[in-house]
Parts: C-alpha cells; sequence; structure tokens
C-alpha cells in the first residue's frame, strides 16, 4: 500500500478463472491488527484495485457479506477489532 499502514494490513492477489477465456478476479483482504474499529476510507487505486496510475470507479464485491458496494472510487467501511474484509473487483 503507498500510505502508513500502523495497524492495518492489506494482502492482493489475482484470481485466474478456471476455465479458459474466463476474466480474473482482483482480491484485497482488508486486517484489522487493532483493538478498536478501524475506518476506511481510501481511493480504490490506494487499496490495489484498478490499474496501475488509474482513479476511476471499480465495481466492488464484499464476499463475507455477499454485498455489492456497487461502482465506486473510494473504499469507505468500518472493520471490526482483529477484524477483517475481504474484497473482489468484479
Amino acid at each position: 500500500a503507498g500510505f502508513p499502514t500502523g495497524d492495518l494490513r492489506l494482502w492482493r492477489a489475482e484470481v485466474r478463472p478456471a476455465q479458459p477465456g474466463g476474466a480474473s478476479v482482483i482480491a484485497v483482504g482488508l486486517f484489522n491488527l487493532s483493538d478498536a474499529p478501524m475506518p476506511i476510507d481510501r481511493p480504490v487505486a490506494e487499496l490495489g484495485f484498478g490499474q496501475p496510475g488509474d482513479s476511476g470507479a471499480v465495481k466492488l464485491f464484499d464476499v463475507w457479506s455477499s454485498q455489492s458496494l456497487g461502482r465506486t472510487a473510494r473504499v469507505k467501511l468500518t472493520i471490526p477489532p482483529h477484524g477483517c474484509v475481504l474484497l473482489e473487483q468484479r
């Protein structure tokens, strides 16, 4: 990540499709190592979504809550203490 992370840890992976011709999916895990809730309000590019240097909106999906976050240029959420969030760019 291109910002001080403190108690935030970020994991990013490109998940390749099982079937030939399918699209790859970018997955980003955000881990809160602190004892307090952690508000996140960052551009999607800072968290590893989109193309390098791209500040445009991407379509995001919260894997564990099974909720679409829609098209957004920023990730705005709160990670519970010692919690994590797994997002996919679809």
